[in-house]
């Protein structure tokens, strides 16, 4: 379900996932005696390095999130028994999703194959420069020629092994780095408060 290739929407989807409203640090906030802050973990960052151009905007983050709703919503996780989810169960959730988020994108030409070619307009269309451009486009036809012979017969597991060997390679070229989420602390948890003469006791 990725757009240019895996590393866009994978990194679209971080970018997204990034977006929050700044707070007040620990240091800035004082919080009442004895009760104890809990850890906030703040998003990974994205570094883009040679391939700036490749960042996300915010309508394309807001657009991916629309899609990932929309297709959610289709198809709900239904295990049954959401205690004890088998790895199959979640390999199928994660098709069906999938599918639907390519289709929903317009990623299945007439045939209702994956559109490599739409896919390589992708990587043109972002006006890399011009040693990435030539090395990532070269490597589409690796990625592409992989993925068929391996899945011939599967269009799903066809577009992740493409997309996976995509993402790899571009995040080589690209120099991309995902810097690991750092930790703060923030407020506590607030406590319910009890008026006094009230049970609490519920029905």
């Amino acid at each position: 379900m990725k757009t240019l290739a895996a590393v866009i929407l994978s990194c679209a989807l971080v970018a997204a996932t990034a977006a929050q409203q700044s707070s007040p640090t620990p240091q800035q906030r004082q919080y009442p005696a004895g009760l104890p802050t809990r850890p906030v973990p703040l998003p990974p960052q994205v570094h883009w390095g040679r391939c700036q151009q490749l960042k996300p905007s915010e309508q394309e983050k807001a657009a991916k999130q629309q899609v990932l709703q929309h297709c959610i919503q289709r198809y709900p996780p239904n295990f049954k028994d959401p205690r004890n989810v088998t790895r199959q169960e979640v390999e199928e959730h994660r098709t069906s999703i999938t599918a639907c988020a390519l289709e929903t994108e317009g990623w299945f030409d007439v045939s209702g194959k994956y559109d490599y070619q739409k896919a390589k307009d992708e990587i043109i269309s972002k006006n890399l420069e011009s040693e990435a451009e030539k090395q990532i486009l070269q490597l589409h036809e690796s990625c592409k020629a992989e993925a068929k012979q391996a899945f011939a017969n599967s269009i799903i597991q066809q577009v992740q092994l493409y997309q996976n060997c995509m993402e790899f390679y571009i995040t080589r070229v690209c120099g991309i780095q995902l810097i690991p989420p750092t930790i703060i602390f923030g407020p506590p948890p607030q406590r319910p408060q009890q008026s006094k003469g009230s049970s609490s006791q519920s029905y």
